[in-house]
């Protein structure tokens, strides 16, 4: 069996159905695999730039505002998607209710992304919104970092991913978690080839980690996006790293397609 049998992508698998913690139940109709394990739950307004995917109103994945216009996220989350069915809620912690939300207009993954044949590398895309949304305290674009953290730096993960590994259900909250940032050297002794200099790497330990339905969300330091969660190990939590993609090796690609330079 490959190495890859092994791996989790970080969005909800196809037929998911998610149960809510309420008890309701979703039957996802698309997706893929990803989630917070072991996080806690995020005021409202404390992560402005954080938003939720929905496809025909069902949340799939997460993703950062950027700029007025404009969302990252994991190529992974909208590959081959109908943006007619595809919308952002922006402006709101809860998946249930609040917020705005925006059609998509275009989905831009970058060039260079295969998926699973390549590991994963460049898992990035950008959302072009229909129009331009209302900065507010609730919801505002997330500087994006042209350098990475330092080693041992405590990064910020959030997201409405599964709350346990063993476990289907997930919050109706968004949930943040800490986690520290390790070099890709480390990285490489427990993901092995599958780690590129694209890749950055970060963990908590056992029993907390990012999971299903996390794809596509931020990872910030400093009050800066220094990564979008892309992929790890299952079962998640097990006390390996995640991946996520590393934004200052991306600056060109976001350029291109945001129409602006990235401030230095």
């Amino acid at each position: 069996m490959s190495l890859f049998h092994h791996q989790i992508v970080f969005c909800l698998v196809f037929g998911l159905s998610v149960i809510f913690t309420n008890g309701a139940s979703i039957n996802f109709d698309v997706g893929l695999e990803s989630r917070i394990v072991g996080g806690a739950q995020a005021e409202e307004g404390a992560i402005p730039y954080q938003v939720s995917l929905r496809l025909n109103g069902w949340p799939f994945c997460g993703g950062s505002i950027i700029t007025v216009f404009h969302i990252v996220t994991a190529a992974h989350c909208v590959p081959g998607i109908n943006i007619s069915q595809l919308t952002v809620i922006t402006g709101t912690n809860s998946l249930e209710s609040g917020g705005e939300t925006h059609g998509v207009v275009e989905v831009t993954s970058h060039e260079s992304y295969v998926g699973s044949s390549d590991y994963w590398k460049y898992d990035i895309a950008i959302l072009t919104l229909a129009a331009e949304l209302t900065v507010t305290s609730l919801q505002s674009p997330i500087p994006i970092a042209t350098v990475d953290p330092p080693d041992g730096a405590e990064l910020l993960v959030s997201g409405w991913g599964r709350l346990f590994s063993e476990s289907n259900a997930v919050p109706t909250k968004l949930q943040y978690l800490w986690v520290v940032a390790i070099n890709n050297t480390e990285c490489r002794e427990t993901l092995r080839e599958e780690v590129d200099d694209v890749h950055l790497c970060a963990l908590r330990g056992v029993g907390s980690a990012v999971c299903s339905g996390d794809s596509g969300g931020p990872l910030v330091y400093n009050g800066t996006l220094v990564g979008v969660v892309s992929w790890g190990r299952s079962p998640c939590a097990s006390g390996v790293p995640d991946a996520y993609v590393r934004m200052s090796l991306m600056l060109d690609f976001i350029e291109r397609v945001i129409g602006t330079a990235v401030s230095k």
